[in-house]
């Protein structure tokens, strides 16, 4: 299953998205201002079989959030994150957590 989510999408509806797509392989979001750590985790504690995830845009995602992400699925290969709220320094850390996630900072 792949995904891709466009602006007026929220964390409720990423909650629903774990609950019920659990085997989602790839998820995009783009523009999504209502998206943030919360329904990050709601991913990553739903969608055990993701194996790439990008977060574009989306201004209330934090490190917390893509750190959530990289501690979810052990099948995660790839995080792509594009101007939210996540410092390029902050990406190592996520890394360690479940190596070898590849995480792209732009």
């Amino acid at each position: 299953w792949s995904c891709t989510v466009l602006q007026k999408i929220g964390d409720t509806t990423l909650a629903k998205v774990g609950e019920g797509f659990r085997k989602l392989k790839h998820l995009m979001m783009l523009r999504c201002d209502a998206i943030s750590d919360v329904g990050l985790a709601d991913i990553a504690r739903g969608c055990l079989q993701l194996e790439a995830c990008g977060v574009f845009r989306c201004s209330q995602v934090t490190p917390a959030g893509v750190a959530a992400l990289a501690g979810g699925s052990s099948r995660l290969q790839r995080i792509i994150v594009e101007k939210c709220k996540v410092p390029e320094e902050a990406t190592g850390k996520c890394r360690m957590i479940n190596d070898p996630i590849l995480i792209s900072y732009y």
